[in-house]
Order: C-alpha cells, then structure tokens, then sequence
C-alpha cells in the first residue's frame, strides 16, 4: 500500500486492535481528531465514527456524525458528505433505540433521516433512495411483527 493514504489505513487499523480500555480512554481525542481531519478530507473522518460504532458507542457516535456533518461547509460540493454523516448520525441513534426495543420509533427515525437527506443531493450522486426505503419498509414489517 504504497500511496498517500497509507499511514492513516495503518493507524485505523491499530485502533481497531487495541484494547477496549485503551481506546475507550482516547475517545476524546479521537473524536477531537475526526473534527481536524475533516476539514482536509471529508471523507477521512469515517473511520472514526466506524470506530466508534465498532466499540458500540452509538450515543457519542451518532453526535459526532452529526458535529461532522455541521462542520462542513453548506454548499452544493459539500451535500453528498454531509447528507451521508446525517444518515450516519440517524443510523447511531436508530442502533441504539433497537438496542432500547424500540424499533417502530427507530424505524421512524431512519424513515426521516432518508427523507432529509434525499432533498440535499442530486440523482446522480445521493444514495440510493430506493434501496433505502426498501431496507425502512422490511424494518417496519418486522417490527409489526415483533410488537
């Protein structure tokens, strides 16, 4: 893995093997982090929120999803990024309702989330809506089904 990207592939890697303890007492600093490495590359930030979601801290996970997505600047270059750490932020905060058995209320969330962020992007570069609902409207079924 010869290119640019190289050390920081390695250093996400680390994190991911360390002990739990270990990263746990970094948590400021990597979020801290995420904040500066966004701001060169919006796109680098993501290893820390699937760090964060990886040690199942959905809460801090789903507010620095939605501190990342503020922290980008509001123009149309920016949409496709933005909109994706808003769905990231809902995805958190839908992961730890389940958690709380309370999937109608996070299926709603996600359901909403989609909804905000399909107004942000084109056709061509939002994801893809159609998939998504698909994903909300198998979650409802279900939790018709388990309610």
């Amino acid at each position: 893995m010869d290119n640019e990207y190289a050390p920081r592939v390695r250093l996400s890697r680390k994190l991911f093997t360390l002990p739990l303890d270990s990263v746990h007492s970094l948590l400021a600093q990597i979020e801290e982090a995420s904040l500066d490495v966004i701001q060169r590359d919006p796109w680098d930030a993501l290893q820390f929120l699937e760090l964060l979601s990886h040690l199942e801290e959905h809460g801090r996970a789903a507010d620095l999803a939605a501190r990342l997505a503020g922290a980008l600047p509001a123009t149309e270059k920016y949409n496709l990024p933005r909109s994706r750490y808003a769905l990231w932020s809902a995805a958190e905060r839908a992961e730890a309702l389940i958690a709380q058995r309370q999937v109608a209320d996070a299926v709603r969330l996600l359901h909403d989330a989609v909804a905000d962020c399909a107004r942000w992007e084109d056709e061509e570069s939002g994801p893809n809506v159609d998939d998504i609902t698909k994903i909300i409207d198998l979650a409802r079924r279900l939790a018709g089904d388990s309610q």
